[in-house]
């Protein structure tokens, strides 16, 4: 069943719900994606699982109108699908960019979240970036924010568009491999969570 919810700023957040059974999966897409990138893992988890796939704002059938667009208001969006869904007992599975929303959500729905699933995401959270890293990788935004935002676009609809049939399959693996891993292990340990929140 496709649906919509409202984040906390008024975007409207599109959604696909199927299935039943707990922990619900709920799927977070990557950088230029949308809920249908989850459609092979739709289909194999909802005959023993409530399965959700969420639009992100400005991706698929969710709004555009939003002024602030950060990680932070992503985790927000997640978040608001949720309480609308009244979903209690989640593992959140995100993709690349997703891996960073679904911390968030993770960090905004405290006690339901059993846990994460990072697909070409996060090996870890423990290895943050030097403070010499971020300023290098900021440093063109500050210096030619329109040049630097192109060429940001143009490298990832490059990387998108390199991507083959093969590499998605390995993806589609990994996330099964993952998620089944994350169904057969109880509760969740939360520490670099925390660790995030208090740094």
């Amino acid at each position: 069943m496709a649906g919509t919810a409202t984040s906390v700023d008024g975007v409207t957040v599109a959604f696909e719900d199927r299935g039943s059974g707990d922990p619900v999966l709920v799927f977070i897409h990557g950088l230029a994606g949308d809920r249908s990138d989850w459609d092979y893992q739709f289909s194999h988890f909802s005959g023993g699982h409530r399965v959700v796939a969420i639009d992100l704002p400005g991706n698929g059938d969710s709004g555009r109108d939003r002024h602030i667009w950060t990680m932070a208001a992503f985790g927000e969006d997640v978040a608001s699908v949720a309480d609308h869904l009244g979903l209690e007992d989640m593992i959140l599975v995100g993709h690349s960019l997703g891996g960073d929303v679904v911390v968030e959500a993770a960090l905004r729905l405290t006690g339901r979240v059993r846990g994460l699933v990072w697909v070409s995401s996060y090996r870890s959270l423990g290895s943050p970036k030097t403070a010499e890293q971020i300023e290098a990788w900021l440093a063109p935004f500050r210096s030619d924010f329109a040049s630097a935002t192109e060429d940001l676009a143009r490298r990832s609809r490059s990387l998108c568009s390199m991507t083959s049939v093969a590499s998605l399959s390995v993806d589609v693996d990994e996330a099964e491999v993952n998620v089944q891993y994350a169904l057969g292990h109880d509760g969740c340990d939360f520490a670099c969570l925390e660790h995030l929140v208090h740094h």
